[in-house]
């Protein structure tokens, strides 16, 4: 997932929530139990539903026969002789791949090895049934996001392009440092964090592989390609839950959605960190800012990608929708006057994020050694 993904988009999203102001401050339910045993109701219900619900996994749609596996584009050593001259196509592929591609690449394959944080998250959500059909799906869901870090690792190992102990060693501080999705545990706010972050996911891989078609790269393009389309599956079942839960309880899913607008989308691996070549562990933020704006800069995730994203979850939960390009509330059945007000601050904060989007504001670079990609490396 990665995604992851939805990239932190630096000082443009700062301005974001310095430009809504006082009158957008973050509301906290006052009955907190009161909330939670309602979220049990309708979390129970969304498990008895589950079951009846469309497949969503791609593997469950196809078949475990038929779904794709990271050896359907790694090199098999069954046959050494093949193998090899598959690394070298492989490496005269990454040969050309822009170093400002490669680490969008290399920091979203980062994203994509949080899976063992990112299930723990899942799995703690207050409220989750102790078994069932949600559990099944994040079992599934686990199944599939596994295959994104292993082809995507692979792929870098074999490009001889990547510093593979220096990778690691970032892999190995985001698991230990965990990640804080900023959703308290709460799964509403869980399931609209997920919609969000798997659509991001999806784009960003999308227009990694799209540029890396360009690039002459066809591996990353396939790759990617496998990696977006299913993240785009992940979406539309987190966006059904999301769905639910407004026709179980529109006011708590109102102010769940209010709670998570103000506080911004950001991406699970937003304090990514470094060993620098004194062996000098680097603080977070210097990295993150670097691929961020990085990722800006290629087109691959942009502060409109994520103004974007956030108005299609709006239409599709059925928030608001525009009318002649503004934004109009849409009447929500069961709203009662916490949701209305929700729903109000929503559109408030959607306006800010669309204008911060439309900006012409230059992006900017900061200067950093990335010590992911090696400065030299033989050719192939």
């Amino acid at each position: 997932m990665a995604t992851p993904n939805a990239h932190d988009t630096g000082p443009d999203m700062e301005r974001v929530a310095s430009g809504v102001g006082a009158h957008m401050q973050t509301h906290v339910r006052t009955d907190e139990t009161a909330a939670m045993v309602n979220r049990a109701d309708t979390m129970r219900e969304l498990d008895a539903r589950l079951g009846q619900m469309r497949a969503y996994l791609r593997t469950d749609i196809h078949g475990i026969t038929q779904a794709w596996q990271p050896a359907d584009y790694l090199p098999s050593f069954a046959n050494q002789h093949r193998a090899f001259g598959r690394i070298r196509a492989i490496q005269a592929q990454m040969q050309d791949l822009p170093p400002e591609l490669l680490t969008v690449l290399i920091g979203d394959t980062l994203t994509e090895e949080g899976l063992p944080d990112f299930t723990a998250e899942l799995a703690g959500l207050n409220a989750l049934p102790p078994s069932g059909h949600l559990h099944r799906w994040f079992r599934g869901w686990a199944g599939e996001e596994q295959r994104h870090q292993k082809v995507l690792a692979n792929l870098l190992w074999l490009s001889g392009r990547v510093d593979m102990k220096a990778y690691e060693q970032s892999v190995q501080l985001f698991l230990q440092d965990g990640v804080d999705l900023g959703i308290d545990r709460d799964p509403y706010r869980g399931f609209v964090y997920t919609s969000f972050q798997e659509l991001a996911t999806q784009r960003s891989h999308a227009n990694v592989a799209k540029l890396a078609n360009k690039c002459g790269n066809p591996v990353v393009a396939e790759v990617c390609g496998q990696v977006a389309a299913d993240e785009g599956h992940h979406a539309q079942a987190y966006m059904e839950f999301v769905r639910v839960f407004f026709e179980l309880d529109p006011d708590g899913m109102m102010c769940a959605v209010r709670d998570m607008w103000q506080r911004l989308i950001t991406m699970p691996a937003h304090h990514m960190r470094e060993v620098d070549p004194s062996g000098k562990v680097l603080p977070p933020g210097a990295t993150f800012a670097y691929f961020s704006a990085v990722a800006q800069k290629t087109g691959v995730y942009t502060v409109a990608d994520y103004a974007q994203i956030s108005a299609r979850l709006l239409e599709a939960w059925k928030v608001a929708q525009r009318n002649a390009g503004r934004w109009e509330a849409l009447p929500v059945p069961g709203l009662g006057p916490e949701g209305n007000v929700a729903q109000q601050q929503i559109l408030c904060r959607q306006r800010v994020i669309e204008r911060v989007a439309t900006s012409r504001r230059k992006v900017v670079v900061p200067e950093h050694a990335l010590t992911w990609i090696l400065k030299s490396h033989t050719k192939p």
